[in-house]
């Protein structure tokens, strides 16, 4: 049966660890050097820097970041951003490059777990994210592991692993 029209779907297969890291070479991963190259970080900007949507949004485009762009073809907007940090689900940090120009960073933390029994682990065998479906209908592909996004409270994540991996199960898997 299909949940409600007001959840979103994940939808999972077991793979081999070995089909499973060939689909996830092409899911998003950090990127090493880059902007933040030789960058330290100043800052994370607090919510009482930015007590509104407008304020974050004034603050971004005072760095330069062109938000007006934001909110397209599957984006957040600032709003979203704002509404993030609000409910200490990401942070807003300010890194210094090299060449001493600021650069703002969104900041999110996201525990990836390998669900499997203990038999099926042995055999390399465990539940794959292939796919998600939107409460609208809307689907993307996801081909990575179960994972959930941790708030600002929940670090460092030791300290709440049992509870952050039981929300993951429950909220990504519909369990």
């Amino acid at each position: 049966p299909f949940p409600p029209p007001t959840c979103h779907t994940d939808h999972t297969k077991c793979l081999s660890r070995e089909d499973a890291d060939a689909l996830m070479q092409t899911s998003n991963r950090p990127v090493q050097g880059g902007v933040l190259q030789d960058a330290s970080l100043l800052r994370t900007v607090t919510l009482a820097e930015v007590p509104t949507a407008a304020a974050l949004e004034k603050l971004l485009k005072e760095q330069g970041l062109p938000t007006e762009i934001w909110g397209k073809d599957g984006t957040k907007n600032a709003a979203a951003f704002w509404k993030e940090i609000k409910n200490q689900e990401s942070s807003l940090d300010l890194w210094q490059k090299a060449d001493g120009t600021l650069q703002p960073v969104r900041t999110t933390h996201v525990l990836r777990a390998k669900v499997s029994s203990a038999e099926r682990y042995e055999r390399g065998i465990f539940v794959f994210n292939t796919w998600q479906q939107y409460e609208n209908g809307t689907q993307r592909t996801r081909n990575g592991l179960l994972s959930e996004k941790l708030s600002m409270d929940e670090i460092p994540v030791e300290e709440h692993l049992q509870e952050v991996c039981q929300r993951a199960i429950d909220e990504e898997m519909m369990c």
